[in-house]
């Protein structure tokens, strides 16, 4: 079986993504939410609202940073919901928060790099749900 036969479908179906989905869009704060879709490009996301309820998250052949170091989630803590295929996705925390993960990941991994001090069980939560496949998440302190 000869493999370039697939070559120019595959390549089509991706110039057709990056048609529909534009390499322009992709990042939004509504409201107290973050939103983020990114297909074959990189976004910076940054929230700053007090009242952070979580939100969608989907990053195809690119890379996603989301910044809730200036963030604190509403009671009950933030959930967002990742799906993150070929490429990455980092979230940026402030001291003192707790990440949870549920999910899958498919030949990808996830990690928590926030320190592991003694957390008290009013500590702020980002809850994770995602699927990561054929690539990374990450939540950590700062940028180092």
């Amino acid at each position: 079986m000869n493999a370039t036969k697939f070559i120019w479908p595959v390549v089509l179906v991706l110039a057709g993504l990056w048609v529909i989905f534009g390499s322009n869009r992709g990042g939004a704060l509504v409201g107290d939410r973050v939103n983020s879709l990114v297909v074959f490009f990189g976004r910076d996301v940054v929230s700053n609202s007090q009242q952070l309820s979580g939100g969608p998250i989907l990053t195809a052949f690119g890379g996603t940073e989301v910044d809730l170091r200036s963030a604190r989630p509403v009671d009950g803590g933030a959930a967002v919901d990742v799906v993150c295929a070929f490429g990455g996705v980092g979230f940026l925390v402030p001291e003192g928060w707790r990440a949870e993960f549920t999910g899958l990941p498919m030949f990808g991994r996830w990690s928590d790099k926030t320190r592991r001090e003694p957390l008290g069980v009013d500590a702020p939560v980002l809850s994770i749900e995602d699927l990561v496949a054929f690539g990374g998440l990450e939540v950590k302190h700062g940028k180092n």
